[in-house]
C-alpha cells in the first residue's frame, strides 16, 4: 500500500494551494516510480506546525502506527516530516525496521527505499551533525558555567543558586510560631510561602520532638532499671534479653499513654 503525507503549518498556506502542490508532486512521483496511484484515503494532508513533534501529530500518527511491511510512504521534503536531524533519523530507522519504504520526492536518492551510497552518506552526515551540535552545546554550557564562577569569585560573591532563607530566618519563624503568631503573619513578615514555612516548622518540630523523646527515654529507663540509670536505648547490647523485652513493653506503653494525654 502506498501512502502520501503533505503538511503545512497554517491555514494561509493551505489556502495558497501549498498542500495541493505537495499532493500533486507526491501523486506524480508514485505513478512514475511505482506505476500506481495513491488511493484518496491514503493521501494524508495535515495542517499543523512543524514545531509539533511528528509523534504528536494526529494524522501522521495514524500512518506511523498503521504502516506494515512492504508499505510505501512518500513525502516531498525532509522538513515536511520533521524539523530536526535527530527526528528524521529516528523515523528513518523506525520505518526501516518495519520494512516500510520512505522516500522523498525532492531527494530521490535518499530514504529507506534507496540503495545508492548517497542515502547512507547523508544519514551518516546527519548523525555526525547531531553529535557535533550536542558537543558544541555542552562546551558552551561549561564555558558559561566556569566564566560565571570565576566572576563570582573575583567579586567575592557566593557562586551557585542562593539559599532561599537563612538558618536565622528559619529560627525566627519557629520562635514566632511558638509565641503564637499566625501562619499568615509569619509568611508576610519573612516573605515565605505557606508550603515552605510548614516545611521549616516541621524540621524544627522533628528536632524538638527528638530531644524530648531522648530525655523521656532516659527517665523511663532509669525508673525501670534504677541500677542502670546511665544506659539508653542505643546501648541495647549491654542489656540482657529479658531486660530488652521489659524495656520495649514498658516504653511502648508509656509513649501510648503520653500520646493519649497530648490529644486530650
Amino acid at each position: 500500500m502506498i501512502y502520501g503525507y503533505a503538511r503545512v503549518s497554517s491555514k494561509s498556506q493551505e489556502e495558497n494551494t501549498s498542500l495541493d502542490f505537495q499532493t500533486t508532486k507526491i501523486m506524480n512521483y508514485a505513478v512514475a516510480t511505482y506505476g500506481e496511484e495513491i488511493a484518496k484515503e491514503n493521501m494524508i494532508q495535515e495542517v499543523i506546525s512543524g514545531t509539533i513533534s511528528p509523534y504528536k501529530r494526529p494524522l501522521f500518527s495514524e500512518i506511523y502506527n498503521n504502516v506494515k511491511e512492504g508499505d510505501i510512504l512518500i513525502v516531498t521534503k525532509l522538513d515536511r516530516l520533521a524539523r530536526t536531524a535527530k527526528l528524521i533519523l529516528e523515523l528513518i530507522e523506525y520505518f526501516r525496521e518495519k520494512d516500510v519504504v520512505l522516500m522523498f520526492t525532492d531527494l530521490p536518492g535518499f530514504g529507506t527505499g534507496s540503495k545508492n551510497k548517497f542515502s547512507k552518506v547523508m544519514e551518516a552526515m546527519m548523525a555526525a551533525m547531531i553529535e557535533f551540535n550536542k558537543d558544541v552545546l555542552l562546551e558552551n554550557m561549561q564555558e558559561g558555567y566556569y566564566k560565571a564562577k570565576k566572576e563570582a569569585e573575583a567579586e567575592g560573591r557566593k557562586f551557585g543558586r542562593p539559599t532561599a532563607h537563612s538558618q536565622k530566618e528559619k529560627e525566627i519563624a519557629w520562635k514566632m510560631k511558638q509565641n503564637g503568631a499566625s501562619i499568615r503573619t509569619i509568611c508576610d513578615k519573612l516573605q515565605i510561602r505557606e508550603r515552605t514555612l510548614y516545611r521549616y516548622l516541621s524540621e524544627f518540630r522533628s528536632k524538638e520532638d527528638g530531644k524530648i523523646m531522648k530525655q523521656d527515654e532516659a527517665k523511663v529507663i532509669a525508673g525501670i532499671l534504677p541500677d542502670r540509670p546511665k544506659l539508653n536505648l542505643s546501648d541495647l547490647n549491654n542489656y540482657s534479653e529479658d531486660e530488652i523485652k521489659q524495656l520495649q513493653s514498658v516504653i511502648n506503653q508509656w509513649y501510648s499513654n503520653k500520646s493519649s494525654e497530648d490529644k486530650s
